[in-house]
């Protein structure tokens, strides 16, 4: 989805999703502070004190209406690391650009057709990519250099502690650094920034768990979403959030309430976006 084609006459939702489950257990307009706010304040202390932690990407607003109304909300955030690694991978592709126009100037186009190249996995490359991977110069290329300390980050989250992820983002900072590669280094101070929230995931185990452009709104099965103004509703990149609770703390789901009830679940809250007053359409998350 094109950012840029939504930015005007868009309405935003946000959702809060039961990813187990896949239903939505809750709609609010816009994706401000107060919106998200207001899915806490529906909640009991009891239910509150049950979050153990969320998951979310590092939309401000979301953030503070977190750390606004949870107890010890510091500790309970994790930001996405699918979202971090997006972060990333639009440095490469900024790297990529520039300097495939100053190649070009030169005469040179072997960076002609090969952004897919440096956009996916190394590991999810197909035989075809992988061949025209091999044929070029990569440690010779800034955008080669952007690619394999993108490639190296992903590394980041696959430690046993925060300790030990901390550690390893220390070497890679410095590396990152010294790259001389601007896009990479406002990536590098962006997660040094929000470091204790991206390697809390390696105590908590949770992400979003949704890839982007694979996410659409879950099934409401007929509830949450029944007694919102009726529209068609599209996904939006921002906003996903995910919460665990405490099953020994949480309590029976009351009547008529669209708060988080059910033990043992998690949840997303997504920013989607409306784009005319047609009737609802929520689709299956897959």
């Amino acid at each position: 989805m094109d950012e840029k084609a939504f930015r005007r006459g868009q309405d935003y939702v946000t959702v809060v999703c039961d990813i187990d489950r896949g239903t939505v257990e809750y709609v609010s307009e816009g994706r401000t502070t107060a919106s998200f706010r207001e899915y806490f304040d529906s909640l009991t202390p009891e239910q509150l004190a049950a979050i153990e932690v969320v998951s979310m990407d590092m939309w401000q607003p979301y953030v503070n209406a977190t750390l606004e109304a949870l107890p010890l909300a510091a500790d309970k955030i994790v930001f996405d690391r699918f979202h971090i690694m997006q972060h990333a991978t639009e440095a490469v592709d900024d790297v990529r650009k520039a300097e495939h126009r100053q190649l070009l100037q030169a005469g040179n186009k072997q960076l002609t057709g090969t952004k897919y190249v440096w956009l996916t996995n190394q590991e999810n490359l197909s035989d075809s990519r992988r061949q025209q991977l091999q044929s070029l110069p990569v440690h010779l290329l800034k955008t080669g250099r952007a690619w394999v300390l993108k490639e190296h980050l992903r590394d980041l989250w696959h430690h046993a502690t925060p300790a030990a992820a901390r550690e390893f983002f220390q070497g890679w900072y410095s590396w990152a650094i010294r790259s001389r590669l601007e896009p990479i280094k406002e990536v590098a101070q962006m997660i040094r920034k929000r470091l204790d929230n991206i390697v809390s995931y390696c105590r908590h185990h949770i992400t979003n768990a949704v890839s982007e452009g694979q996410a659409t709104l879950a099934h409401a099965d007929g509830v949450a979403v029944k007694h919102f103004t009726q529209r068609r509703v599209r996904y939006k990149r921002r906003g996903l959030l995910a919460c665990r609770v405490d099953q020994r703390q949480t309590s029976k789901r009351q009547r008529g309430s669209h708060s988080l009830m059910r033990p043992s679940c998690r949840f997303v809250v997504r920013t989607v976006i409306s784009r005319s007053s047609w009737s609802t359409t929520i689709r299956r998350e897959t």
